[in-house]
């Protein structure tokens, strides 16, 4: 019983060790990071979305500086690389600084009604080459209208 036992645990341990250093099924993700500025000013709470022309999208949501950091899924960071249409949304929460969570934007100074032009979004011609020499994006969207 006792070998029996010790095998089973020699063979859990050959079975997660296997696992450790793979991407668990994940493609190689690049990390990526930038900033998100509306006329100027870093908005909080704007949800940045990276959509590859195949595959699952990455996103990551603006910090009271304007900065976000964009994760694949789960806790897993990063974006696949090569062409990836973006777009961005207001959500009226940020990441807290430093935690890395969403908190809302509910306080005195916040950015609570920002209205981001339809090109930024649903129309969006924002596009974004990731690899692993280009990984910081920084966006100055404007209010105006274009003419």
């Amino acid at each position: 019983m006792r070998l029996c036992l010790g095998i089973s645990i020699v063979l859990l341990s050959l079975v997660a060790t296997a696992g450790c250093g793979s991407n668990q099924g994940y493609p190689d993700l690049i990390p990526v990071t930038g900033k998100v500025t509306l006329d100027g000013t870093p908005i909080a709470g704007l949800r940045v979305n990276f959509e590859p022309m195949e595959g699952r999208r990455s996103s990551g949501v603006t910090n009271q500086s304007g900065e976000y950091v964009l994760q694949y899924m789960d806790q897993k960071k990063g974006a696949v690389a090569g062409q990836h249409r973006v777009t961005i949304v207001w959500t009226g929460e940020a990441e807290d600084e430093t935690e890395g969570e969403s908190v809302p934007t509910d306080d005195p100074g916040s950015n609570s009604g920002v209205v981001i032009p339809s090109r930024y979004n649903a129309q969006s011609q924002l596009r974004a080459e990731v690899n692993p020499q280009t990984n910081r994006f920084d966006f100055d969207l404007t209010a105006r209208r274009r003419r």
